[in-house]
């Protein structure tokens, strides 16, 4: 049967799902929020600690001392905006040799686990674009299945509190690893940090719990801008007569006014 409409798309947010000062928006058979910064979560309900800026030679790092311990189940997550289609997000230095770790390349997510010299267990979301400014919730998580007398651990990806996902087998050498130390928005090395990313991060997190305590202070900072900053772009007035500017973090779009289109004339913008 067909129905006229579309259904799927249903008031849901009539309800004022939002909390903390949340935007609401109506998604495909669900709803989403623009939480203020500060705040995620499906509802804007959980309070993201240490909310910074990255500038591509930026990164956080924690030294969490082996007090981690990767069991099952065991999360992993943090939620982030960006227009770099390259760099680190994340990677947690589990035990001697294995590292977790999530980047983005040519736009999409990579999660990858680096066991010593051993080829990496990789998971790459395809199916979606993340430089696009916007926050975006990432979440894995690391369960055992067993078939017989045969454990499996699984990884999966959550983007977007399930929008989009994926699974990958990571083997049994990580479970019981205890976790040393956590990089975020790049990796920091010998004076220097590697494989930075431009854009913020906030509300870092890992335990057994989906929504596990919040991380303490970082155990360094480097050259991080604490919140989210980044101006507005419209303030320099970049859009033409008859027209007025939408900041888009660190992009702007130039919308006419009604009846008039944005039109190119020796080089330059024009609604006319």
């Amino acid at each position: 049967m067909i129905f006229s409409g579309c259904s799927a798309k249903l008031p849901f947010c009539n309800s004022d799902p939002c909390q903390n000062g949340g935007t609401c928006r109506v998604s495909w058979e669900t709803f989403s929020c623009d939480c203020p910064l500060g705040f995620g979560g499906k509802d804007c309900s959980h309070v993201m600690p240490h909310p910074h800026r990255f500038l591509g030679n930026s990164a956080l790092w924690w030294d969490l001392k082996n007090d981690v311990t990767i069991s099952t189940p065991w999360y992993l997550g943090l939620v982030f905006r960006t227009r770099a289609r390259e760099g680190t997000l994340l990677q947690a230095q589990a035990g001697q040799y294995t590292s977790l770790v999530f980047q983005l390349v040519s736009g999409q997510l990579v999660f990858s686990v680096t066991k010593g010299s051993t080829l990496p267990v990789r998971l790459r979301l395809d199916q979606v674009q993340v430089s696009d400014g916007r926050w975006h919730d990432l979440q894995l998580e690391l369960r055992d299945v067993r078939s017989g007398r045969e454990t499996r651990y699984v990884a999966t990806v959550r983007l977007d509190f399930g929008l989009f996902q994926g699974t990958v087998i990571v083997g049994n050498e990580i479970h019981g690893l205890k976790v040393k130390h956590l990089h975020v928005g790049g990796v920091l090395g010998l004076g220097e940090v590697q494989n930075g990313i431009r854009g913020c991060i906030q509300g870092v997190r890992l335990g057994v719990r989906p929504d596990a305590m919040p991380l303490p202070r970082p155990s360094r900072a480097v050259k991080v801008e604490t919140g989210c900053n980044v101006g507005n772009p419209c303030v320099s007035s970049p859009c033409p007569p008859h027209s007025r500017c939408c900041d888009n973090w660190e992009r702007h779009t130039c919308l006419c006014e009604p009846g008039k289109i944005l039109q190119e004339r020796e080089y330059v913008f024009v609604c006319l």
